[in-house]
């Protein structure tokens, strides 16, 4: 299983999930709030970010890494720009990353309650 940990009260990461949801065949891709007490386990102590987590191959990702590891699984032309920016520095890519985790965090367009989707996703959310 595959899971994704993102931040349900930022409207940038929602909208990613959302995206994920409508691009993505893989039912093995899970979802799951960095405030549930299931995140507690994998996240990094200082680090306030979007996880990927692959538990087959206990592989876990952030930041810029976490984003092009899940694009690879999508059915869209992301994943094509995501193999291209594997060929970029960590260091270089997760410069972006901060800079967009930034502006979500200034930006006053924050919610509360992540809106879940339709029920047929439900089964890939994780509490």
């Amino acid at each position: 299983m595959k899971i994704l940990f993102f931040d349900s009260e930022c409207l940038y990461c929602q909208f990613f999930v959302r995206f994920l949801l409508k691009n993505t065949q893989d039912t093995d891709l899970k979802f799951c709030s960095l405030n549930s007490p299931s995140a507690d386990a994998v996240k990094t102590p200082g680090v306030d970010s979007v996880i990927f987590w692959d538990q087959l191959n206990n592989l876990k990702s952030e930041k810029s890494q976490a984003v092009i590891g899940v694009l690879l699984l999508t059915n869209s032309p992301f994943k094509q720009i995501a193999k291209v920016l594997n060929y970029f520095p960590v260091w270089f890519l997760d410069i972006f990353y901060d800079l967009v985790a930034k502006m979500r965090k200034l930006s006053k367009k924050r919610t509360f309650i992540c809106k879940l989707p339709p029920g047929e996703y439900e089964s890939r959310f994780i509490q």
